[in-house]
């Protein structure tokens, strides 16, 4: 058998529950297809597979993919915000042989399976489950004949079997196939060196109660690889394709201290050369952990503010306070860890007084931010409560994006008034001020491309 793994044509995040266009200039591995083969290479060994990054071709490109290698499977995935077009990728597959099964994964199949199977009729089976390892391994092993984890049509009509059961064990995954894609061409606007890379280290959030995240309801629960199956990874990455950097595709890093001590404790005493970004929570922020995490090869951390207004974020069940951001960041500098918000525009309880106090709260801080707009994403609770409320303007997918004018508007606030909020938080670090400072900590010519490719995004919003 011959699997072949697509990440469709155009820049969206597909990766983990995420979803729409790329907000800056980026390109990471098309990270599901490499946890997603590395499993199968583990379980199913015999089964031959390559993967075929799409994102910056056209579907002539994927088509003449199909062609070359000849599968008798073809498996890409999606989000929300580009579903619709990624289920060409199935009508391409059937042209080039219509005996080629065509699966399709994502999170956000979960709520929209039978909706991707209704829409193209080329689209053979849809993976439910929100972590498609083992849905897809058991489809295969047991040769189209499923009884976990996939949607699909039986006899005129859309059947859904139930969910597979979770992976508990994250070993069990093996290594992500990095082996498998051309490391030499992904790259991140704040990495240092290169090549560059995305590794994780768990599942799943130990907070997960936002009512925006996807987290809560595709994750759970939180699940840590051991570190000694993670150092092992990071030495194969380093010695065989000489990874210098890379991101933890984590929802925090920081969820459980004592598995970081050992994490990066370990990293040191094994000399692993890799300076890295992560994800952070701001209520587990020791001193010695950020210190050990500095000494580990840390450099740049992204924080979870979404909204400096405290009603906000205990709407939202966030459990974060705009206090214990200010006392991170503030340790942080001392330390000597660069560090960038993540801020959502449109949470319940907004106001226009409560995008501005946020607004402020960052300008105040000095720092980076996101200012995107909460996108309702099908399955989330928020998404729930938006449909209860009669707050949603269209069930147009591919206007579910938080670059673009949201999906939905309240009474005191509309989504005009919303679109410019987030333009005009996003112009804030235009300023002569903030791009002398920025530039000043340039470290290399890719770098400026990036941040000048970004820049020009920002412009033009």
């Amino acid at each position: 058998m011959r699997v072949l793994f697509i990440e469709p044509p155009g820049r969206y995040l597909r990766t983990m529950g995420s979803l729409g266009k790329h907000k800056a200039d980026f390109l990471w591995q098309p990270f599901d297809h490499l946890v997603m083969a590395g499993y199968l290479r583990k379980k199913l060994p015999k089964v031959d597979f390559e993967i075929l990054d799409a994102r910056d071709k056209d579907l002539k490109f994927v088509k003449k993919g199909i062609s070359h290698y000849n599968p008798d499977v073809v498996v890409f995935n999606t989000c929300v915000t580009s579903i619709d077009k990624d289920l060409d990728v199935a009508t391409v597959a059937k042209q080039v042989n219509k005996e080629i099964k065509t699966v399709i994964t994502g999170q956000v199949l979960k709520v929209l399976g039978e909706y991707a199977l209704s829409k193209n009729p080329f689209l053979d089976y849809a993976i439910v489950d929100p972590e498609p390892e083992y849905a897809l391994v058991h489809l295969l092993k047991t040769k189209f004949r499923p009884k976990t984890g996939v949607a699909f049509r039986e006899n005129g009509k859309i059947r859904r079997l139930p969910f597979s059961p979770k992976i508990m064990n994250l070993d069990e995954l093996g290594f992500p196939a990095h082996d498998k894609v051309d490391n030499t061409k992904y790259y991140d606007i704040l990495q240092r060196r290169s090549p560059f890379a995305l590794v994780y280290g768990s599942r799943g959030c130990r907070w997960g109660k936002c009512l925006m995240c996807s987290c809560p309801w595709n994750f759970a629960p939180m699940r840590l690889r051991s570190v000694e199956k993670i150092i092992e990874e990071l030495k194969w990455i380093t010695s065989e394709f000489g990874i210098r950097d890379v991101k933890w595709w984590d929802a925090e890093i920081n969820q459980d201290l004592a598995w970081c001590k050992k994490l990066f404790t370990t990293m040191i005493k094994e000399g692993i050369d890799l300076t890295w970004q992560a994800n952070f929570r701001a209520d587990l922020a020791p001193m010695w952990l950020l210190k050990l995490m500095k000494k580990a090869g840390c450099y740049h951390l992204a924080i979870g503010l979404e909204s400096a207004n405290e009603q906000v974020l205990k709407n939202v069940r966030k459990g974060i306070t705009p206090e214990q951001i200010e006392r991170l960041v503030k340790k942080l500098k001392e330390v000597g860890i660069d560090f960038s918000l993540y801020s959502l525009i449109g949470l319940p309880g907004e106001t226009k007084e409560t995008i501005e106090e946020t607004r402020e709260f960052i300008r105040k801080l000095g720092c980076v931010s996101t200012f995107g707009i909460v996108v309702p994403n099908p399955g989330t609770e928020f998404y729930e409560w938006i449909l209860k409320h009669g707050y949603l303007r269209t069930c147009d997918y591919s206007k579910y994006d938080s670059d673009l004018p949201p999906v939905f508007e309240y009474p005191n606030l509309s989504a005009e008034e919303m679109y410019e909020a987030s333009r005009k938080g996003y112009r804030m670090f235009l300023s002569p001020r903030y791009v002398i400072k920025r530039l000043l900590k340039v470290r290399s010519l890719r770098e400026l491309k990036a941040l000048v490719r970004t820049g020009v995004k920002f412009l033009r919003k």
